[in-house]
């Protein structure tokens, strides 16, 4: 392993494993063979997975997931306009939501417009995703989790960030994000509050 690698992974170990501490998350740290330090927090019955996907050459992201058992077929997506090449998604509109400021920053694409709007109406949830410099959030309908089977109604909420982040206050931002959107996804009747039993939290 490369001296710079080294001082990577444990400058990553780091930040993460203090950020786990103070979420009660659980911590999996750097691997000898290539993988990069993770940690898994959990919020009431869902759990919220942080971890790198890319590598050196490529560079990396950092992504988030949190598969829930969701209740319809509701699908969004919230881009940042600024540089990013966005695809259509088919049966999906863009939207607006009223608040000028952020449909001027950000794009978001649903297959239902009026509950779209529902959930990005809390100002807290606008206020945590603007906070990110960078953004791709979505929620994958009907997806798989890691190597899990697929069992019926699993969705998961999921956040890419281009780069590693290792600011502590931006990682428990994300984290609250994901909660707060969890619970407005249960509350719009669009998620149930289950464990989604990919594994067990003790």
């Amino acid at each position: 392993m490369s001296s710079l690698r080294s001082i990577f992974r444990s400058s990553q170990d780091r930040v993460w494993e203090q950020v786990a501490q103070e979420l009660g998350a659980r911590f999996h740290p750097a691997t000898p063979f290539g993988r990069n330090a993770a940690f898994t927090a959990f919020h009431e019955d869902w759990f919220i997975n942080f971890d790198l996907i890319g590598n050196p050459k490529s560079g990396y992201k950092t992504r988030i997931r949190a598969p829930y058992l969701n209740a319809d077929s509701f699908q969004f997506r919230v881009f940042r306009r600024a540089g990013l090449n966005i695809s259509w998604i088919p049966g999906v509109q863009d939207i607006e939501i009223g608040d000028a400021v952020f449909d001027k920053e950000y794009l978001i694409q649903s297959n239902d417009p009026i509950k779209v709007k529902e959930l990005f109406a809390p100002q807290k949830i606008r206020e945590l995703i603007a906070w990110q410099a960078n953004i791709e959030l979505r929620n994958n309908v009907d997806d798989t989790w890691v190597s899990h089977p697929f069992h019926e109604g699993l969705s998961e909420l999921y956040l890419e960030i281009p780069g590693i982040v290792k600011n502590p206050d931006q990682l428990k931002d994300i984290y609250e994000l994901f909660a707060a959107i969890l619970n407005h996804l249960c509350h719009l009747g669009s998620a149930y509050e289950d464990d989604p039993l990919i594994f067990g939290k003790s």
